[in-house]
């Protein structure tokens, strides 16, 4: 089971850089979109896209992992407590947001602003829920 435990953290812990970078990657270059029917525009819109499809495949990987290691470990959740289930707030919160900025995405591409706000905002509040999560687990573990 150590081995076991160990495997799933790796992966875990992997998928959770991964994420992280995605989402600050992402940041980056879409402060730098100006016009998304320029060149440029279509281009960082391509990449924010990608990024996109791998962030989605990294929170996936993530509940997996997650829930594996807490079967495997902890059989008892409940014996964890409020960090924890804070923690998993957090990451519901997380998911929920990453998945909608995902839906976004068609829209800013078509050059709604009101959708690019949105997805701007849904952003920030992803930094902040990756990073609160973060703090929990280190709190809970």
């Amino acid at each position: 089971m150590d081995i076991l435990l160990k495997i799933l953290l790796m992966v875990h812990l992997f998928s959770m850089c991964i994420g992280i970078g995605i989402g600050i990657a992402t940041a980056v270059a879409s402060a730098q979109l100006g016009d998304v029917k320029s060149d440029a525009g279509r281009a960082i819109l391509g990449i924010t896209k990608r990024f996109g499809g791998l962030g989605r495949a990294a929170i996936i990987l993530l509940w997996i992992t997650g829930i594996s290691m807490l079967l495997v470990a902890y059989p008892n959740p409940m014996d964890l407590g409020l960090t924890f289930f804070a923690k998993i707030t957090a990451v519901i919160v997380l998911t929920v947001s990453i998945f909608v900025a995902g839906r976004l995405g068609p829209l800013v591409a078509a050059g709604d602003a009101d959708a690019r706000a949105k997805a701007k905002r849904l952003g920030m509040l992803n930094g902040g829920m990756a990073t609160l999560a973060l703090i929990l687990a280190v709190l809970t573990f």
